[in-house]
């Protein structure tokens, strides 16, 4: 079964926005670093360091699969230079001061 995800690096770039955004109000950011955490496994770790990102929160096997599905597809269709946007918004929503210093 091949990879039929049709994601492209703009739904990436929305999801984060949405992380952008939920950040603008003041919240508890001990957030930031354990969304910056989950952010990088999926983005530039390997499909094993992001499936203990997942393992960390979930048993479900069924939830796990599709996590492994959804990092394979990640890694299929997103350039060098979109993960590098996608890590470089990150970096940028941790240094906003809503964070502070993470």
């Amino acid at each position: 079964m091949g990879c039929t995800c049709t994601m492209k690096s703009a739904v990436v770039f929305m999801l984060l926005s949405g992380i952008a955004m939920l950040l603008q109000f003041q919240v508890d950011c001990e957030i930031c670093p354990a969304v910056a955490d989950d952010v990088f496994a999926y983005i530039r770790g390997t499909p094993e360091q992001y499936l203990d990102v997942v393992r960390k929160h979930t048993g479900n096997q069924e939830v796990i699969e599709n996590a492994r599905k959804l990092k394979a597809c990640i890694d299929s269709k997103l350039t060098t230079e979109d993960k590098d946007a996608a890590v470089s918004l990150v970096k940028k929503i941790n240094s906003s001061i809503y964070c502070g210093d993470v």
